[in-house]
């Protein structure tokens, strides 16, 4: 009787499940992609463009981390 309810009960709670592995992968994804567009700077002929364009790619890949790890850890403390 007990054997037949640890077995409908799921597996360990401290077993990931795959969706987790998943879950890492696409955040070590943006991470990289993140850390990227914070190191890029755009030259050209244009001095006032270019730190317009600079500011914005920053600031598109802070909020795309921001956004990132606030979805992250809220996926990964509910799981």
């Amino acid at each position: 009787m007990e054997d037949e309810e640890l077995k409908a009960s799921g597996p360990p709670w401290w077993k990931p499940q795959p969706l987790t592995y998943v879950m890492w992968l696409l955040v070590a994804w943006c991470g990289l992609l993140g850390w990227l567009g914070l190191h890029i700077q755009i030259t050209g002929s244009d001095a006032a463009g270019n730190g317009m364009a600079t500011g914005l790619t920053n600031m598109v890949a802070g909020l795309a981390l921001i956004i990132t790890s606030v979805i992250a850890a809220a996926y990964l403390l509910v799981r």
